[in-house]
């Protein structure tokens, strides 16, 4: 798995996707979707202090293993904490809750904290459902890729956790419209 090239795309997607939401909803946020962009971008950097031995796995995690890999949103929050601004509350605010939240659903199922519905912030649920997406569409070592259509209806579906109905609306408009997500 590349995973400088997977941070990337998600991105790119979860500026898209936040980008249609303001479209839809009007919301004055707090940040831009070049802030975002930029969050999103390190969701993931917590993967580093994960054993490379369990990150580039071929086979499904085991039930061990899928809690150290868990742990990769909270050590996202420290390394954030260590290494960045904290008086740029701005991007700090986004920035920690894309990395913190991003694997939070909106019916409690996801983690760390196993947030609700709104208590998720707005910029976890957009980088999440980006995520997600990305991850159905490439090849990881324990599954092939899906086809950008299967993805789509397996996030419609619930297959990959529960999202707000306004994030999937603007996953849906983009993908109507044929924007290349990948």
């Amino acid at each position: 798995m590349d995973t400088m090239q997977h941070c990337l795309r998600v991105g790119t997607n979860a500026k898209l996707v936040m980008e249609e939401y303001m479209r839809r909803y009007s919301p004055k946020l707090d940040y831009s979707p070049l802030i975002l962009q930029w969050a999103a971008t390190m969701h993931d950097v917590g993967k580093s202090r994960v054993p490379l031995k369990i990150l580039m796995k071929p086979t499904k995690f085991t039930p061990e293993e899928r809690v150290i890999m868990m742990k990769h949103a909270a050590f996202g929050e420290q390394i954030l904490s260590e290494l960045f601004d904290p008086n740029n509350k701005v991007m700090m605010k986004c920035a920690h809750d894309s990395i913190l939240y991003h694997h939070e659903r909106f019916d409690g199922n996801g983690y760390p904290n196993h947030l609700v519905g709104d208590e998720i912030p707005l910029s976890a649920q957009l980088v999440g459902l980006a995520d997600c997406y990305d991850a159905l569409i490439s090849a990881r070592p324990y599954k092939p890729s899906y086809p950008p259509e299967r993805a789509y209806r397996m996030i419609m579906n619930g297959e990959c956790g529960a999202f707000s109905d306004e994030v999937l609306s603007c996953l849906s408009v983009l993908v109507g419209k044929n924007v290349d997500l990948k």
